[in-house]
């Protein structure tokens, strides 16, 4: 499992760092979990990928002010330069609109440094160790 501590969320006057970390389970399985302690939220994401390029994604959000939610959709090619940073991607974008809902503010932005992302290659390429 790898700390991603780069994920920070913004709306009007409030900023949060989200703490998220990501694990590889194997070559098709990337596992990213994000705990918001301030609005005690957590948010859950799996995919599945296969070979032709489909990524099965799964989200949980949980927490005392939210509706614990389950999703799932398929997605059929997912974007950005490797799949573990697509994985990060998507996930902080589920984040954001958990925390959107939650703030009931639209404005709800993320950033993810760019450490963050090489972080997610490195689950990916199961070189979590170091």
């Amino acid at each position: 499992m790898v700390e991603v501590n780069a994920v920070q969320l913004r709306a009007g006057d409030w900023s949060e760092t989200c703490s998220t970390a990501m694990h590889s389970v194997s070559g098709y399985v990337v596992v990213v979990i994000s705990v918001l302690e301030s609005r005690a939220l957590l948010v859950a994401s799996s995919y599945l990928a296969n070979l032709s390029g489909r990524t099965a994604a799964s989200h949980l959000r949980s927490g005392a002010a939210v509706r614990g939610e389950f999703a799932q959709r398929i997605i059929e090619r997912m974007p950005g330069q490797t799949h573990a940073r697509a994985c990060l991607l998507d996930h902080v974008a589920e984040v954001r609109d958990a925390v959107a809902e939650l703030l009931g503010d639209e404005r709800v932005t993320v950033e993810v440094s760019e450490d963050a992302l090489r972080e997610a290659v490195r689950v990916w390429a199961g070189r979590e160790g170091g």
